[in-house]
């Protein structure tokens, strides 16, 4: 939703038609996953786990250089989809963990968003 609004702002300002400005900032904001501040109330659907990378001591090099997963999403709220935001939790020992999600105190990781370069219309899931 912010993505779509910032985008319309941008489109007419004093009845100029500055659409080409947004359409190339869509444009730039999909040709590489970007690093953003996601707040907690922008996301459509539960969080899922993506991998469990466990003891990364005991992974193999090179092991995590491809990730592949099946994912399926919950909605809780309606709105336009803008993309995929991931994060990362990290458990350093008993006690002492990182998480980087929204919602979470703010670290200099942040988030990574993947932007489709389109804006479906969301419904929430029923419950049953």
């Amino acid at each position: 939703e912010e993505l779509k609004r910032h985008l319309s702002a941008i489109s007419s300002m004093h009845g100029l038609d500055l659409s080409p400005i947004g359409e190339a900032e869509l444009q730039r904001r999909c040709r590489e996953p970007q690093v953003e501040n996601v707040e907690a109330d922008r996301l459509l659907a539960s969080p899922c786990l993506v991998a469990d990378l466990g003891d990364l001591r005991r992974r193999p090099v090179g092991s995590t250089k491809t990730l592949s997963a099946d994912l399926n999403f919950v909605t809780v709220k309606g709105g336009s989809a803008a993309g995929l935001a991931f994060w990362f939790d990290v458990g350093f020992g008993p006690g002492v963990n990182l998480c980087t999600s929204p919602g979470a105190p703010a670290t200099h990781w942040k988030q990574t968003v993947v932007y489709f370069g389109a804006f479906p219309d969301i419904t929430p899931a029923r419950s049953s």
